[in-house]
């Protein structure tokens, strides 16, 4: 028998994505977290298929990535290659036990032997392959010359094995009871996964194990005793180095992220950092640009001229002027994912996420969400479970995204110089109003929402390292490429369609850019208008670029370039800043919905669209008319705070013990007996023999009448 694939299978950060781009030359994005992978993906490795599986621990389908790599495995006839690592053997190898156990001869991968060795650590390939009774392959997942070594094995398997752990187990018994034969079917019965089974087998499989106890455990402890054994014939792990100990302190890490964004922000943002003079260089070559394209373009028709200079170089040209502080935002992010500080900053985030219906993963798709939503979304699968994944999509679009960077810049830039050198602050406290909401709509989801008990988090930290150059430039690289892609795509269109229809009118009539105001877009515009009045944005122009951005965000930006030109936006504060919350709270772009319409059903999707448009419509409502009511007067703006919190905390205590007086400790009361009992004892219904009501004692040890 000759497969015509192999298989990867493996625990996550061993080097499986790393393994699969290696062998087919994919660019696959690798990480260190669970998640990085959430579904299969197949590459042709050079006459053979190559799939990667997400990365699990264990085949008992407790998340949504086991389930999905146990049915992948049962339903094609792949050769499994189980990707181990040194350092983590004996956590790795629980996996290969259960393969095995399953029926599966996997090859055993054993890839960063390098780094163990490295420390002063030592592996015996050959006595794992003794005690395993299976092919072992030291290997280099970044090695090229790994693809020889797994084309080799793609012939003729060895039968499984058979280990002794196993012949403990009543496997014989149990088969005959329940009429299953397949050992790895009657092991999963064994740890209590009855599908299939009917109530009553059930209960004669629970008298047959009842002397086992904890059968999960027991199953756990006879694999860890035989991985014990194997470790220690085969591998000497290093003397752990002694870090200091603030390094694993969890108010430190998360300071260290939080200084290391605000460093990010300066940099990226700041007009004297290096994104802001890379703004400014490709912002005055675009000036000169545009100036020498009017005069090439002289003799041509005046739409056409007014087609590249506006459409072109003013839509497009100038909101590639921001890619470079996209570009930096993308680079500082992978440079601290790649340290390993950020998984450090999930696991310590998972408790807090915990409160809110959330697990310690979602940190990664949400983290994500700031360079593409889009691409974040696609991540969800790894949540463990739909509910999580669910709530963790419906956060996902209020964060900001890459592509609301260029809208706040451009309003920024249009309305200079209210915002002068505070740039970077608006930037800031755009990103904390996104990431507030979409935590306090977390919070609202639990608490009006299914109280679940929060799911086990298991991840393998990575160990604290120097980035890789290399890794990093290809991430960043690729996400550049993305970035503009979407510039040469939908926001080309988007702004061709917004100049079509401002350069025209009605009856097709040619219109100058002082002409707008007769033009079908300007039509459009000021009939959609009132709907933006009473958050402060009257002005039609800015409500159609607005419309047209449900495709894409950067659609904002180009549009009101388009539609502005170098003319300033006469804005007020309250308003500029009203335009740009806006933009970065409602609805999510249409391939960010259509991807949550795929993960979790249409209706997830519809109801992402409303909260995030009514969420950024109440934001901005709030905001413009507080802060109007703020510069006439401060009694004023006052007394609307404490009327408004008034009201909403009257609604909060509303919704949150409608109904559930019954659960409140303050005021339950024990039911009183109605029943009667005669003199021997016996109880029958109707009054109380005394014909009066009983006295009893609520939970607050006062005397109540029931």
């Amino acid at each position: 028998m000759t497969f015509s694939g192999a298989v990867l299978v493996g625990n996550s950060n061993v080097g499986k994505t790393t393994l699969f781009n290696t062998l087919t030359g994919g660019d696959e994005h690798t990480g260190n977290w669970a998640g990085v992978t959430v579904r299969a993906k197949s590459g042709d490795g050079g006459g053979f298929t190559v799939t990667d599986l997400p990365g699990i621990y264990s085949l008992g389908c407790f998340s949504m990535e086991e389930r999905a790599a146990r049915d992948y495995l049962s339903c094609h006839n792949d050769r499994i290659f189980n990707v181990v690592e040194c350092r983590h053997l004996a956590v790795n190898l629980y996996l290969t036990l259960q393969l095995v156990e399953a029926g599966y001869s996997p090859v055993v991968l054993v890839n960063m032997l390098g780094e163990l060795e490295k420390r002063g650590g030592r592996f015996d390939p050959g006595a794992l392959a003794s005690a395993l009774r299976l092919d072992v392959e030291v290997a280099d997942a970044r090695d090229r010359s790994v693809k020889d070594r797994v084309k080799k094995y793609l012939g003729n398997p060895t039968p499984p094995p058979t280990y002794p752990y196993i012949k403990k187990l009543p496997l014989e018994k149990m088969g005959e009871i329940c009429g299953v034969k397949d050992r790895g079917r009657l092991i999963r019965i064994f740890e209590g996964e009855y599908d299939g089974v009917d109530p009553r087998t059930a209960k004669r499989l629970d008298a047959l194990l009842a002397e086992y106890g904890d059968r999960k455990g027991y199953m756990a402890r006879l694999r860890y005793e035989f991985i014990d054994r194997i470790t220690a014939a085969c591998l000497t792990l290093p003397k752990e180095r002694k870090r200091p100990a603030f390094t694993g302190n969890r108010y430190f890490i998360l300071a260290v992220c939080a200084a290391v964004m605000g460093l990010v922000f300066w940099l990226t943002f700041a007009p004297d950092g290096v994104g802001g003079l890379c703004v400014s260089l490709i912002d005055s070559a675009l000036t000169s640009l545009k100036g020498k394209a009017a005069v090439f373009l002289a003799d041509v028709p005046p739409w056409l001229s007014s087609f590249v200079t506006d459409a072109l170089i003013e839509g497009v040209g100038v909101v590639a002027k921001f890619l470079p502080q996209v570009t930096l935002l993308f680079f500082f992010l992978n440079m601290l994912e790649d340290t390993g500080y950020i998984a450090r900053a999930a696991f310590m985030l998972d408790g807090v996420l915990a409160k809110i219906g959330l697990s310690g993963k979602s940190v990664f798709t949400l983290l994500l969400c700031f360079g593409c939503n889009t691409t974040a979304a696609a991540t969800s699968g790894n949540l463990g479970d739909k509910e999580t994944q669910r709530r963790t999509l419906l956060m996902a679009p209020f964060f900001p995204c890459g592509a609301k960077l260029p809208v706040y810049l451009t309003v920024m830039s249009l309305t200079a110089p209210l915002f002068s050198g505070a740039e970077i602050y608006v930037v800031a406290a755009m990103y904390a109003v996104c990431v507030a909401s979409a935590f306090a709509l977390a919070a609202a989801l639990r608490l009006f929402g299914e109280k679940r008990p929060a799911a086990d988090f298991v991840m393998e930290l990575p160990p604290l390292r120097v980035p890789s150059v290399k890794r990093v430039a290809s991430s960043v690289a690729k996400n550049a490429v993305s970035f503009m892609s979407r510039l040469a795509g939908a926001l080309l269109l988007c702004v061709a369609f917004a100049w079509l229809l401002r350069s025209f009118d009605f009856g097709f009539n040619y219109l100058t850019a002082d002409m707008a105001e007769r033009s079908v877009l300007a039509w459009i515009g000021k009939n959609t208008a009132f709907l933006f009045r009473p958050i402060g944005i009257g002005d039609w122009r800015i409500c159609v670029a607005l419309i047209l951005g449900v495709t894409a965000k950067e659609v904002v930006a180009g549009t009101l370039l388009l539609l502005f030109g170098s003319s300033p936006l006469v804005l007020s504060w309250q308003a500029a800043v009203s335009v740009m919350l806006f933009t970065a709270l409602y609805v999510p772009c249409a391939a960010t919905v259509a991807v949550i319409k795929k993960e979790c059903g249409g209706k997830t999707a519809a109801l992402s669209v409303l909260l995030n448009t009514g969420t950024a419509y109440g934001v901005c409502f709030v905001f413009y008319n507080f802060a109007a009511a703020f510069e006439k007067s401060a009694a004023l703006g006052v007394s609307a705070c404490i009327v408004v919190a008034v009201l909403a905390m009257a609604v909060y205590l509303v919704l949150k013990y409608k109904n559930k007086c019954e659960n409140c400790g303050r005021c339950r009361v024990d039911k009183p007996d109605l029943r009667r009992t005669d003199d021997a004892g016996r109880v029958f219904g109707g009054a109380h023999p005394s014909g009066t009501l009983q006295n009893k004692k609520d939970d607050c040890g006062r005397r109540s009448q029931s």
